[in-house]
């Protein structure tokens, strides 16, 4: 049975003239526009109509997904796209429902949600920029390995692999490099290592440079109306001084970094 909602939007790029990619990443930055001028003029009195067009827009860019993940059946990312339309209409209603009370917690969500998308859909929406992160995360990786002295790695041409198709070197790919106009495979833009033999041990994607979980926080941070934009960028305590947390959570994610290399040299990564 064919999704409604999928064939919709499938007719609607047909009329645009239009790759259905394209026109999910239309409906999505129409409604990130949207988004945004509620969250930045939050105090104009029409920025609750704008958050309204927008919740239903960015509910159904992300519902667009859910047919690729059935396709590779993927439960959990199933329900999480099925649902975000749904949760985009709730969202929507919740804003026009609602009165002033929960103000300040609504203007947080519109800004998290901008800054969380804008930094990490910038990057995967823009094959340049994407190949730059993959390239970036994959250097940075060997020369990590060569600090560490488990080197012998190269980095190999970098290649792309697009939905139900095969992969080949992006010198062989004709597409568009400015905006993505096709849909990716499961690797997207990805840079192989290999090793003195030529073998590919390991291929870096998007995905491997953790943008995700870094968009994620910027938009958290970045949603902080309250709090002046130097305490946004860098936390300090009292004595102006570096948090001993913060410093505690680093070193711990290096020691673990390097562990994790170094099982990566006896082929346990």
């Amino acid at each position: 049975m064919q999704d409604p909602v999928a064939s919709f939007v499938g007719s609607l790029a047909i009329f645009m003239g239009v790759s259905d990619v394209t026109m999910q990443l239309i409906i999505g930055t129409i409604g990130l526009i949207l988004m945004a001028i509620s969250f930045h003029r939050h105090s104009d009195s029409k920025s609750t109509v704008f958050a309204i067009a927008a919740w239903p827009l960015i509910g159904l860019f992300f519902y667009l997904y859910c047919g690729y993940f059935v396709e590779i059946s993927d439960p959990v990312l199933i329900l999480m796209t099925a649902a975000a339309l749904p949760a985009g209409i709730a969202m929507s209603f919740w804003e026009w429902k609602i009165d002033d009370s929960n103000k300040d917690t609504r203007i947080w969500m519109r800004g998290f949600v901008v800054w969380s998308m804008v930094p990490y859909y910038l990057v995967f929406g823009v094959p340049y920029l994407n190949m730059a992160f993959v390239q970036f995360t994959a250097v940075s990786a060997d020369l990590m390995l060569d600090f560490v002295g488990i080197g012998g790695y190269e980095i190999g041409p970098m290649m792309i692999e697009r939905h139900e198709k095969s992969a080949i070197p992006i010198s062989e790919w004709g597409g568009n490099r400015f905006i993505l106009t096709e849909p990716l495979g499961e690797g997207g833009f990805y840079a192989p290592m290999v090793n003195e033999n030529g073998e590919a041990v390991v291929a870096f994607i998007l995905a491997c440079s953790a943008l995700q979980s870094m968009a994620v926080f910027i938009g958290a941070i970045v949603a902080l109306n309250s709090v002046h934009w130097k305490r946004r960028a860098i936390y300090r305590d009292s004595n102006n001084s570096y948090s001993k947390c913060f410093q505690k959570c680093r070193n711990s994610l290096a020691d673990r970094y390097i562990s994790r290399m170094e099982s990566f040299g006896n082929g346990n990564f």
